[in-house]
């Protein structure tokens, strides 16, 4: 089966300590026309597994990022976001 993934959302920006500005990013992964169950989506070191909608949040430095998704029995797939 192939994974799909869907970048809904890239909101909220904050400061933190360092000074370094951060982004909220919802991504949405199904596999289908139902939602990926079990997927591990990373970012560099920044790890999330998805939820039972099929979303997941990270937050990340503003920019572009490369998204990882991996799951056991389906197509892993590696995605550029700007």
């Amino acid at each position: 089966m192939h994974m799909f993934l869907m970048v809904l959302l890239v909101t909220s920006v904050a400061l933190g300590h360092s000074q370094q500005t951060l982004g909220t990013l919802l991504v949405e992964v199904r596999s289908g026309s139902e939602p990926a169950s079990q997927v591990e989506i990373s970012a560099g070191s920044v790890q999330t597994t998805r939820n039972n909608r099929g979303e997941a949040m990270l937050e990340l430095p503003i920019g572009s990022v490369q998204l990882a998704l991996k799951r056991f029995g389906l197509v892993s797939k590696t995605v550029d976001v700007e």
